[in-house]
């Protein structure tokens, strides 16, 4: 059977990939799907290249690929085999370790997938209501700048209210995989997937290992108890919005704004009824000059007393799930304090919170408790929310098996996999079918 033919590419110059294949020693690509129990991790690559003339040591001006091996280009992993091409890892580099030892004169060149970029990007979002998953997951990878994404159509579930203020990406997605006991990953392509809860069950294409047929390089079977989760709760926090319109945001102290300036600021929303507690605003009311805000030369006047420069200011907010930014123009020819500024609408109010409790007391009895708590402010309804408890103790009371194998080379068929594909694995001494 004939071996594939790799490309190793580097975007060393912007849109023309270079192949460092015929230089590489060895590599290995490390991805991992995120679930309830595995929190979304970055995608990792490692390659070793020959470097014996120093052309991989990011300092050597002589190199020909000097001054552009650094962190952060696109790294490509591609296999060829019988005319079809697999796209087996997407990324860009973080990390360049050069050995100047004789004898073993290589580069370590390390590579994360586009979670990498992810784990320090933070976002504040707009408030969303009765939100398809779906929607919501689109909206955080478009503020991400994910350039591909997808989502499995048959996710039907709602999410009653939903907001992130300035919060890592990677943990808004991990609330969103585990509102509805979704699957999370990065492809080989670079394309970011989202998989319902029903995925690859009942799939009709399997493929089949078997140890007398293909064989493996390496096989283990683990049964531990570390899997085993007896008792478990989950809770959420709903929320009710205020039908009344009242302050929900207001500037403290007074601002002084030159005379043609503008200045900038951000304010938290606060509950309507409780001043003391944050809360997001749903119809959030731009302000209205003279009744909201006001322009004045005398601190505290508002229309009556020193000079009113409401008519020569201007107001912008942008407003966010739990926040709003906010920017205030003085157009008279001398400085104003801004000497009011609220901002009006409907927050959405902390109600009881919701949870289910269930346990094992057989399983308890055997492996002790192990508790297992999720909580998410998404979960609103009581009727999901036991469901959902329910379902995970079912499935986790007693220890699952956890199957670890290492295929020979069976090509297309190792290409081809892909986080999550459904595999069927046969071995007699393990007595795994």
């Amino acid at each position: 059977m004939a071996d594939p033919v790799y490309t190793l590419g580097v975007e060393f110059v912007s849109g023309s990939y270079t192949n460092l294949a015929s230089l590489c020693l060895q590599g290995q690509v490390e991805r991992q799907l995120a679930t309830l129990f595995e929190p979304p991790r970055e995608g990792h690559a490692m390659f070793t290249l020959v470097n014996e003339d120093g052309r991989f040591s990011p300092q050597n001006s002589a190199s020909p690929y000097y001054p552009n091996l650094v962190p952060g280009k696109a790294l490509k992993l591609e296999a060829t085999h019988s005319g079809s091409t697999y796209t087996l890892f997407t990324g860009r580099l973080i990390k360049l370790s050069a050995n100047p030892q004789v004898g073993d004169r290589t580069v370590l060149i390390e590579a994360g997938d586009g979670m990498n970029k992810l784990m320090n990007t933070f976002i504040t979002t707009s408030l969303y209501v009765d939100t398809n998953p779906r929607s919501l997951f689109t909206g955080l990878a478009s503020l991400s700048l994910i350039n591909s994404f997808a989502v499995d159509a048959e996710i039907a579930d709602a999410i009653p209210f939903a907001w992130f203020n300035d919060q890592q990406v990677t943990r808004a997605l991990e609330r969103v995989t585990s509102f509805g006991n979704y699957v999370m990953y990065e492809d080989g392509a670079g394309t970011l997937r989202l998989r319902s809860r029903y995925w690859q069950m009942g799939a009709s294409s399997v493929a089949t290992y078997a140890a007398d047929g293909t064989g493996f390089d390496q096989f283990e079977l683990d049964l531990s108890q570390e899997s085993v989760h007896n008792r478990v709760k989950i809770s959420g926090q709903p929320r009710r919005q205020r039908t009344a319109v009242g302050t929900v945001a207001w500037l403290q102290e007074q601002i002084s704004i030159p005379a043609s300036s503008s200045i900038g600021f951000f304010l938290d929303y606060i509950d309507t009824d409780d001043p003391n507690t944050k809360a997001p605003a749903i119809d959030v009311v731009t302000p209205v000059p003279s009744l909201d805000w006001f322009l004045n030369i005398a601190s505290g006047a508002t229309t009556s007393g020193g000079t009113d420069r409401t008519s020569t200011g201007s107001v912008q907010i942008t407003k966010f799930g739990a926040s709003a930014v906010c920017s205030i123009f003085n157009g008279s020819g001398g400085s104003a304090l801004v000497t009011r500024f609220v901002i009006r609408g409907n927050s959405l109010q902390e109600q009881p919170v919701l949870s289910a409790e269930f346990a094992s007391s057989s399983s308890q009895n055997i492996y002790g408790r192990r508790e297992f708590t999720l909580e998410n402010d998404f979960l609103n309804l009581q009727s999901y929310i036991s469901g959902y408890a329910e379902y995970l103790l079912a499935s986790r009371k007693e220890p699952r098996p956890e199957v670890r194998f290492g295929l020979r080379n069976e090509f297309p068929d190792v290409l081809a996999r892909e986080l999550g594909d459904v595999v069927s694995v046969v071995e007699s001494i393990t007595a795994t079918n």
